[in-house]
């Protein structure tokens, strides 16, 4: 339940940053790469036993989530909500 109360306040949080910032088209942040590779490497290095795919899709899309579709900010909060750590 806190899970996914932590989710919802996430995708919250995302979603009225995307509103926000879409009257503002821009290039997206380059650096936003590096951060999210390093948060990556950093959470799924704690279940080195899982694979990629699962490590996100237990962690980061979860099972219902098009990931072609969720923003890189949206995944990158989600990384950093450090959902491992109880791991």
């Amino acid at each position: 339940m806190k899970e996914h109360q932590e989710f919802q306040e996430c995708f919250l949080n995302a979603l009225n940053y995307k509103i926000l910032s879409s009257k503002k088209k821009k290039m997206k942040d380059k650096k936003r790469i590096r951060r999210i590779c390093k948060l990556l490497e950093k959470e799924w290095s704690k279940v080195p036993n899982q694979r990629l795919g699962q490590f996100l899709s237990n962690y980061v899309f979860g099972r219902d989530i098009d990931i072609f579709y969720q923003e890189d900010y949206l995944t990158e909060e989600l990384l950093r909500m450090e959902k491992t750590k109880n791991v």
